[in-house]
């Protein structure tokens, strides 16, 4: 008979140790079967520090900035570019971790947004001013100066042609100049496909799926329906590269114009020239280009500034075509700056504001999804925002 000290006899005392050992192992099974854990970064606009910051938060980097999160899964929805000043130490940042992730076990995948696509098509109006002073170097001034007398010469030829006045004065010399500091030239050219910056932003997808979650910047509308996530992600890239081959169609442009300008002789020993002016027809295409669309992943505001009441069996539709249980954005452009669930907690705001600015007293934020739930994390904060599939 059992007595009370030694429950079940030899048996009991056996079953007593083992048990617990039982439990340790099947305990690391599951933790070594389990999926990896899955953090979320928004839209980071230049803010470096603050991007630092917050992957501390959500033990995914440490205080030096490298990576410390083993086997986890690190999505950054796009639109690490423009606003804030400290662009370069940005994509230092997630350049890096990208590389010490996949080294570790783990992966970083940070999606192409709206403003990856505009530095990468030269277009820089969103730039901080101060961005550019992190790519200016000894030689900046006299490649600014460069920059400067190439295009006063490439404008005044292109006038005289069309019968046009202009005057390369000091006060446009001074606008000029004033818009295009030391460091601008540099700055554009780390962005195009040779650039050190703008070859890596080439590499990202403009969406990726996990486990029935999928990521993208600003989302997937109806339109896109029928198309999977490598589909897009495919025509995206061959849209930036096509634009890659067609980049100096601003200058082959202008030089049609300058040869049209000209009289007789010298206009029919450029007629060749002229008519390869056909080579600029894709241009015209651009307009119907998934990149540039309203209901592209890069810009589309649905998943911002759809109702929920009215189009939320639309959305529904939407992701129930692409198998998805949620969609994950980034496109920060509603109303609501906070991180926020919408549909029904189908879909999932993931940006918060994000500036390196002392005057700014905005928290970054997170998330941290875990099991299928859903938290948002911040500076000694973890709520939970969605409570499971």
């Amino acid at each position: 008979m059992a007595n009370a000290r030694n429950p079940g006899g030899p048996v009991g005392r056996t079953l007593g140790l083992l048990i617990p050992f039982l439990c340790v192992v099947l305990l690391g099974a599951v933790r070594a079967g389990a999926a990896p854990r899955v953090v979320v970064v928004g839209e980071v606009s230049g803010a470096a520090e603050s991007a630092a910051s917050l992957l501390r938060e959500l033990g995914v980097a440490d205080a030096a900035g490298h990576w410390s999160g083993g086997d986890a899964l690190l999505v950054q929805t796009g639109d690490l570019l423009d606003r804030g000043e400290n662009v370069r130490a940005t994509l230092d940042l997630f350049m890096r971790l990208e590389q010490e992730a996949a080294a570790a076990g783990g992966r970083v995948v940070v999606l192409v947004g709206n403003h990856e696509l505009l530095n990468m098509l030269g277009e820089l109006d969103g730039v901080e001013y101060m961005a550019y002073q992190h790519f200016s170097g000894p030689g900046s001034e006299l490649q600014q100066q460069r920059a400067w007398e190439a295009w006063s010469e490439w404008r005044g030829q292109r006038a005289e042609a069309l019968g046009e006045s202009f005057s390369a004065d000091e006060a446009l010399a001074a606008e000029w100049l004033a818009g295009h500091p030391p460091g601008w030239v540099e700055y554009a050219m780390s962005m195009r496909p040779e650039g050190v910056y703008g070859r890596w932003l080439r590499s990202l997808p403009a969406a990726f799926e996990h486990e029935g979650l999928l990521f993208a910047h600003a989302g997937f509308s109806p339109e896109l329906q029928g198309q999977d996530v490598a589909a897009v992600n495919r025509r995206v890239a061959e849209e930036i590269a096509a634009f890659d081959e067609l980049r100096l169609a601003e200058v082959v442009a202008a030089e049609i114009a300058y040869l049209n300008g000209l009289e007789g002789a010298h206009q029919r020993r450029f007629k060749a020239r002229i008519d390869e002016a056909a080579a600029l027809r894709p241009l015209a295409a651009m307009k119907s280009w998934l990149v540039f669309s309203d209901t592209g992943p890069l810009w589309f505001t649905g998943a911002t500034a759809w109702d929920d009441n009215h189009q939320g069996a639309e959305m529904a539709s939407v992701l129930d075509a692409l198998g998805a249980r949620r969609m994950i954005v980034g496109h920060a452009s509603g109303p609501d700056k906070r991180i926020h669930a919408r549909f029904g907690g189908r879909v999932i705001i993931a940006s918060s504001p994000m500036s390196d600015d002392p005057w700014v007293s905005d928290t970054p934020a997170g998330l941290e999804i875990v099991d299928g739930e859903i938290f948002v994390v911040s500076a000694g904060r973890r709520e939970l925002l969605v409570d499971g599939p």
